[in-house]
């Protein structure tokens, strides 16, 4: 996502002419639709409501309200944005940025943390969360806290990060070296990463190759000054384009 900085079944055959034969009633092994499952769900409401991050993720969909991002266009260019805007700083949001896909917010209660809205179903950024979520701990990789889902678009609860333009110039080498390998695929390691942030790029190359287009660039990285790295917040977008 490029952020604006604000501050910062098979076809059956068809049976030959003649009567139709009456097939013996049979009891299936199997129920092929799947079972609503009250508990599962339940458990699943709970787990989000007790969140420590639930009042302020409820708060934030409550300031998006009826509002729609249009899937073709920017959210801001949709009706109800600005009212939508409104209510979110009313309820103590601060917009840091927005692309494509999302928005992200802080809120005064949480300082140290953003909040990621993401408002279109094909935004590839819900998936690479998830993956970040599931390596946490590795070179590079965003701190994930939470994560929901909900009619209006999902949430990420991640560390908050400054924008790369506020980082030192030498670790524009790093961005240089993630490029290399998402980006453009080189196999060889740049000489300007580490061994694990090499493997972290190599691994999310292979991840989401041929399922989303790598979009790696100095508004989609971000740093991060407490460990003097660049951090990988949003290295893909779209789904591939099908092949014919």
């Amino acid at each position: 996502m490029s952020l604006h900085q604000i501050q910062g079944a098979p076809r059956t055959p068809a049976l030959c002419a003649g009567a139709i034969p009456q097939l013996p009633k049979q009891t299936p092994a199997f129920n092929l639709r799947p079972r609503w499952d009250q508990k599962a769900h339940t458990r699943a409401v709970e787990q989000r409501e007790a969140s420590p991050y639930a009042a302020v993720i409820n708060a934030l969909y409550k300031a998006v309200g009826s509002y729609r991002a249009d899937p073709h266009h920017y959210p801001s260019d949709a009706d109800g944005w600005d009212e939508f805007l409104k209510r979110a700083t009313a309820a103590g949001f601060t917009l840091l940025g927005y692309g494509y896909f999302s928005a992200v917010f802080q809120h005064k209660t949480q300082p140290g943390l953003a909040f990621k809205l993401g408002f279109k179903k094909e935004d590839s950024g819900a998936a690479y969360a998830a993956w970040c979520r599931a390596n946490q701990g590795r070179a590079a990789v965003p701190v994930i806290h939470f994560m929901t889902r909900r009619t209006a678009g999902y949430v990420t609860v991640m560390n908050k990060y400054v924008p790369v333009r506020a980082a030192p110039r030498d670790v524009f080498h790093e961005l240089d070296g993630f490029q290399r390998v998402i980006a453009w695929g080189n196999k060889d390691a740049p000489k300007h990463l580490s061994p694990a942030q090499y493997a972290t790029a190599r691994d999310i190359r292979n991840f989401f190759a041929g399922m989303a287009r790598f979009d790696l660039h100095g508004e989609n990285v971000m740093y991060c000054p407490s460990t003097d790295q660049l951090i990988i917040t949003d290295p893909v977008s779209y789904k591939a384009s099908a092949e014919h």
